[in-house]
């Protein structure tokens, strides 16, 4: 119950993928607000944040907070007086299988549980289209949580 308390504060994933929703000027990887950083960890290449066709997940937004709040661990997170933020990044490829799943953030515990967490959403997402192609879609979402 105390796990559910905590966790549920970070799951704002805002309309997920309209909350992919960072403010981009020109609508381009090099946007994202942790770019510098991300190119060092995942394979950003042929991604977009930009499409005509957004991606879903079965069940929708619904359920993939479901599912990421059922696989945090809560328990192999050093607790902290301020709230901890990540934000987790993966692809969602053109087939609709999700690849790269990384985090940054302030702590590599809450980093390393949210990626695990991200690496839950085992079923195949509807792709991303631009002009009714798939693409490969850089999909993020912010995690914050909280200690009471």
């Amino acid at each position: 119950m105390i796990r559910k308390t905590l966790i549920i504060t970070g799951i704002s994933f805002m309309s997920a993928v309209s909350g992919q929703n960072i403010p981009a000027k020109n609508n381009s990887v090099y946007d994202l607000p942790d770019y510098e950083i991300l190119k060092t960890k995942i394979d950003l290449s042929g991604g977009t944040i930009s499409v005509d066709h957004l991606p879903e997940y079965p069940g929708g937004l619904i359920a993939v907070r479901k599912t990421i709040a059922d696989h945090l661990d809560t328990s192999t997170i050093r607790k902290s007086k301020e709230p901890l933020q990540s934000r987790v990044y993966f692809i969602i490829e053109k087939d609709g299988t999700i690849s790269n799943i990384t985090s940054i953030g302030a702590s590599e515990d809450f980093n390393k549980e949210a990626e695990k967490a991200a690496g839950a959403l085992k079923k195949k997402w509807n792709p991303a289209k631009i002009k009714e192609q798939p693409v490969r879609y850089i999909y993020s979402f912010p995690l914050y949580m909280t200690f009471q």
